[in-house]
């Protein structure tokens, strides 16, 4: 199933999303585990498992997600059996014990409770630093001083990866 058929009631979405799921979540993630921090419906890890994804752990804190994800779950078939989406926040001690192979981070806020160095050196991943969120330029140093290089940069929003 394509991204535009789960998306097709709504494809200003769709399109937003697309385009920066593009920029920001672009490779082949064939055979990783993802941990998606921040997860909304499950778009990020339909796209992750369309790109080969043996497994998604989705974080999703905002309830007005849920009920999407429940719509999403069921047009997407399949493709849901890759998914395990948690309904609830992450927090160090939540995450500490998934194994993974990729991290993806786009929290609105939650990546300065989450973000440690020993995720940064041991892990490959992807990560929003939110510019309204307190302290966010340490944490956009640290991503710099870790590998991370910006891919996407919308003014509020910026996406670091070192992978």
């Amino acid at each position: 199933m394509n991204m535009i058929d789960i998306f097709s009631k709504d494809t200003t979405t769709y399109n937003a999303w697309t385009y920066e799921y593009e920029k920001c979540y672009y490779g082949d993630f064939t055979g990783s585990a993802i941990l998606d921090i921040g997860g909304d419906m499950g778009s990020s890890a339909v796209w992750f498992v369309q790109r080969g994804a043996k497994k998604v752990i989705v974080f999703e804190k905002d309830e007005k997600y849920y009920p999407l994800w429940e719509e999403l779950r069921h047009a997407i078939g399949e493709i849901a059996d890759k998914i395990e989406y948690r309904k609830e926040e992450a927090t160090t001690d939540k995450i500490k014990d998934i194994e993974y192979d990729v991290l993806k981070v786009d929290c609105e806020g939650c990546e300065m409770d989450i973000i440690n160095e020993d995720i940064l050196k041991s892990k490959k991943w992807m990560i929003a630093v939110h510019t309204f969120v307190n302290g966010w330029e340490k944490l956009e140093e640290k991503l710099i001083k870790y590998g991370g290089k910006k891919v996407f940069d919308n003014g509020g929003e910026r996406m670091y990866r070192n992978i």
